[in-house]
This record gives structure tokens, sequence and C-alpha cells, in this order.
């Protein structure tokens, strides 16, 4: 499977096959596409709080661990 190379989740989520089902949390997820861009030009955007880093980080490895085993696995 071939997907740009993008940091925006909302496009790498519209490359995943129709055949796969995906999950609520990773549409969720497409709100740490703001965080890539927040990482590289501090100072833009307001900092996040404690629980909101949590929060991302949680979704992060929600979204990792999804995509290892059903995106990655079904190659």
């Amino acid at each position: 499977m071939q997907f740009p190379r993008t940091q925006n989740i909302n496009v790498l989520i519209q490359h995943i096959p129709d055949s796969i089902q995906i999950p609520e949390e990773v549409f969720e997820a497409a709100k740490l596409t703001g965080y890539a861009v927040s990482s590289r030009y501090p100072g833009i955007v307001e900092p996040i709080t404690e629980s909101e880093y949590k929060m991302a980080l949680e979704s992060a490895k929600f979204v990792f661990e999804w995509v290892s085993d059903s995106i990655m696995s079904s190659e």
C-alpha cells in the first residue's frame, strides 16, 4: 500500500482502502495534525496543557497500534 508523504492525518485516512474498517478514534486523531506544525514552529500557537498532551499521546498510541495491527499486517 502506498501512502503520500504527508503529516496530514485526514489525507492519510482518505488513502485507506474501503475494505478496512476505520475506528472513530482514528478520525478523532486527525486533530493531531496541528501538533506537527506547532512542534516545528514554536510560538505560533498557545502551548498545550498537560492533560491535552496526555490525550494527544494516547490518541497517537492508539493510531500507531491500529495502523500496525490493521494496515501494516494486511500488506
